[in-house]
């Protein structure tokens, strides 16, 4: 398992775009920049990285809903499947 970090329940699977090489097995998101997030349910959201507080917590928008929240605070697994933008 990958070291632990404020956004350590970030799991990257291998699916991306066909001409997207980041590698996102091994990806920080990019402040600023929206993902493709696949909850535990199996639905797909659209959330935008805020960037990461000074105590290391990621903090994101759900782009359908307007609601942010930090990485922290979610319940449930969650995954990111692609970056969504070219940020």
């Amino acid at each position: 398992m990958p070291e632990r970090r404020g956004y350590d329940s970030i799991r990257a699977c291998d699916r991306r775009r066909a001409n997207d090489r980041e590698d996102l097995n091994d990806m920080e998101p990019v402040s600023g920049c929206s993902y493709v997030i696949r909850l535990c349910s199996g639905e797909l959201r659209r959330w935008r990285f805020e960037g990461v507080d000074v105590r290391g917590f990621g903090w994101w928008l759900d782009e359908e809903t307007g609601f942010g929240f930090s990485d922290a605070s979610l319940m449930y697994a969650w995954e990111i499947v692609e970056r969504a933008d070219d940020g």
